[in-house]
């Protein structure tokens, strides 16, 4: 996953090829209803030339393949309004009541009922800012779905399609803006969204999995498969609506279900009766039999307090200490290792000392890898919350080590 920095005076190089090529047709940005240029102060490298000679959105797509397409179901064929110098978005029509998803994760930082002035004729919308300074703006909806200061994930329901404010027939306004701020997200500048989304509908896996927010086709992401299998497996379970959430952070009590599934003891132990000493392991939750397996193994172990923190989000030591334990509790496996194995790791010296022979046994075992940062470094990440795609690789790499 590449993600785009866009800040004042310099572009991405999928945004950069972009406008390149609009410039040299002699095609203008609209901002706020203006015309202007943008102008790219670094020489575009040969590469970047030409891609924006070719001027095809696949060149933007292969740069920035984490956007996607904001009507499920509805194709390029149904945009009914191109972006141009006098209108700096695409419409896209769909019936009414058509779901709308998000493009891409962010923080949504206005709506009609927030700012109704900036958003004047926009009907009920959502503007969702990311982190890299770009934002979309999804207008007209029948029905909006979240509020300003939701986090919202790629791929999650923001509303319906509708025919609210200035519009003239059922359809989708969708807008991507760079160089914004959160707190003035009206000056961000307008670009075509075409290249940036992916414009197709992510297709299912040859098992039948299938969730708006994971494709297992030509655009298949690093966890694709991994989900299928964790899905195809039974550990693992989409969020409703067709939809997985692959960013979203993991809970401990979710982390513990995932691997009393993982010994197939989910069905051992009811939510009945709390059998442990952890005074958070509240009686009726739909957690509280897998805590009471873990703990009956050893698996989870509280924190001092009588506490188990089941809604608490797990780092990415905390996750891989279960997971050795699961292999040593329940696999029977000596899941210690040497600090050595963290030796290729820029940041080991990061790794708590309770951890450090778990997550080192992790690593060996290629069930945690490291990530490549743009600076070349390979980094753990012992203190980052676990995501649910992370999940899934801890968990289909550690069945198929030891079972």
């Amino acid at each position: 996953m590449m993600h785009t920095e866009v800040k004042e005076g310099f572009a991405s190089r999928a945004l950069r090829c972009v406008l390149a090529a609009a410039l040299a047709a002699g095609c203008f940005v609209a901002s706020a209803g203006m015309a202007f240029a943008y102008s790219i102060d670094d020489p575009l490298t040969e590469e970047e030339l030409a891609l924006a000679e070719g001027g095809s959105s696949a060149s933007a797509r292969s740069l920035d393949d984490f956007w996607r397409w904001p009507l499920p179901g509805i194709g390029e064929d149904h945009i009914s309004q191109d972006f141009w110098s006098g209108h700096g978005a695409i419409d896209i029509w769909a019936a009414e009541g058509t779901p709308i998803v998000a493009s891409r994760g962010g923080v949504v930082v206005a709506t009609e009922a927030t700012n109704p002035q900036e958003l004047d004729g926009y009907g009920n919308c959502v503007v969702v800012y990311h982190e890299d300074g770009t934002e979309t703006y999804y207008a007209h909806m029948s029905r909006r779905d979240v509020n300003k200061g939701d986090r919202v994930y790629l791929g999650q329901q923001l509303g319906l399609v509708g025919n609210t404010g200035n519009s003239f027939g059922d359809h989708l306004h969708f807008e991507i803006r760079v160089n914004a701020t959160p707190d003035e997200f009206y000056w961000g500048k307008r670009i075509d969204p075409l290249p940036y989304v992916t414009g197709h509908e992510y297709v299912a896996s040859a098992n039948g999995t299938y969730f708006y927010d994971v494709d297992f086709g030509a655009y298949a992401q690093w966890y694709s498969e991994l989900i299928d299998r964790a899905v195809v497996s039974g550990l693992m379970e989409g969020v409703g609506n067709n939809q997985f959430h692959p960013e979203v952070t993991v809970t401990r009590a979710q982390a513990f279900t995932i691997l009393c599934r993982a010994a197939d003891a989910d069905s051992l132990y009811g939510n009945g009766s709390n059998s442990t000493p952890f005074h958070d392991n509240q009686v009726g939750q739909w957690y509280t039999g897998a805590i009471n397996w873990a703990y009956s193994i050893g698996l989870a172990t509280g924190d001092g307090d009588d506490l188990v923190r089941p809604n608490d989000t797990i780092t990415r030591e905390e996750l891989a200490t279960l997971i050795a334990r699961y292999a040593e509790k329940v696999r029977g496996v000596n899941a210690v290792a040497s600090s050595a194995a963290l030796a290729g790791m820029d940041d080991a010296h990061t790794v708590s000392d309770w951890a450090a022979e778990r997550v080192a046994w992790a690593v060996q075992a290629g069930i945690m890898t490291g990530s490549t940062e743009s600076d070349g470094s390979l980094l753990v990440k012992p203190k980052g919350e676990a995501t649910r795609a992370e999940m899934c690789a801890f968990i289909v790499r550690t069945v198929d080590k030891v079972g």
